[in-house]
């Protein structure tokens, strides 16, 4: 159905757009539209909502979502199959979607510009770093779920023990858990969590010491030493050079290639 209007996929001017839309100027381009809409949207709050101002932002959201629409519709014509079996293609046209109805919706699209960061992979720090990331992801999801087992068991416990003295730090789970990440910050928890409940319960401070002990000085280091041992991962592999399935890779495609000039000629 879409085939007669989409470009042949082995054609010049198709690797030229494609190029162009992942590596060079037109993707350059979105990124930077990207940009300038995250701006204008940081900076809306904090300048006098005049008429004009609110017609010129009203204005670029409405350019912005054209261009966000033109990107994917040029992406969807370069290859439907490749565009339809990527999921954040699919995303991005439900915010899309979405932001029809609810325009709030439209800063979603500027997540877009972590993507651009894909551009420099070549750099080694920001490579070493991607990679650091990704590797690390697994153990920290683990990680914080280990954590939020143990937020949520503090705070049911605390809620029980003292949520009648002190409503505004334990009245309810929801205020129990903002107390104990402000506990994991250190964010004045001596003088208005510890000591208070200490005065009406002197034994209240083995719940909170044994949390810091516990959770602040013990899981809270396990994400610092998962992203440190990923890193030492990523410069081990490294060091070692490609795997045998990249070289073997890499023989096919050079082997491909050497056919191809054969048959042209």
């Amino acid at each position: 159905m879409f085939k007669k209007y989409s470009i042949h996929h082995e054609s010049s001017l198709h690797k030229k757009i494609y190029h162009s839309l992942m590596y060079g100027g037109l993707h350059h381009f979105f990124m930077g539209f990207i940009l300038l809409y995250a701006i204008v949207n940081g900076f809306s709050g904090t300048v006098v909502q005049t008429e004009s101002f609110i017609y010129f932002k009203s204005n670029i959201s409405s350019i912005f979502f054209f261009t966000m629409l033109t990107e994917l519709s040029i992406k969807f014509l370069l290859n439907i199959k490749e565009f339809i079996k990527k999921p954040w293609h699919i995303l991005e046209i439900g915010v899309l979607a979405l932001s029809c109805v609810f325009p709030g919706f439209l800063v979603l699209m500027t997540f877009r510009f972590i993507a651009y960061l894909y551009t420099f992979l070549d750099h080694p720090v920001i490579n070493r770093v991607i990679h650091t990331f990704v590797h690390s992801i697994p153990t920290l999801m683990i990680s914080s779920l280990v954590l939020m087992g143990c937020l949520v068991c503090y705070s049911l416990l605390t809620t029980a023990l003292f949520g009648n003295d002190f409503p505004d730090l334990f009245g309810h789970i929801g205020k129990s858990l903002f107390t104990f990440i402000q506990l994991m910050t250190f964010d004045d928890w001596m003088e208005h969590i510890l000591r208070p409940v200490m005065e009406l319960y002197p034994w209240s401070w083995s719940i909170f010491i044994s949390f810091v002990v516990l959770i602040v000085f013990g899981v809270m280091n396990v994400f610092v030493g998962t992203i440190v041992n990923a890193m030492n991962f990523v410069d081990e592999a490294a060091d070692e050079g490609p795997s045998l399935d990249d070289v073997q890779k890499q023989l096919v495609e050079i082997k491909e290639l050497i056919q191809k000039q054969n048959r042209s000629t």
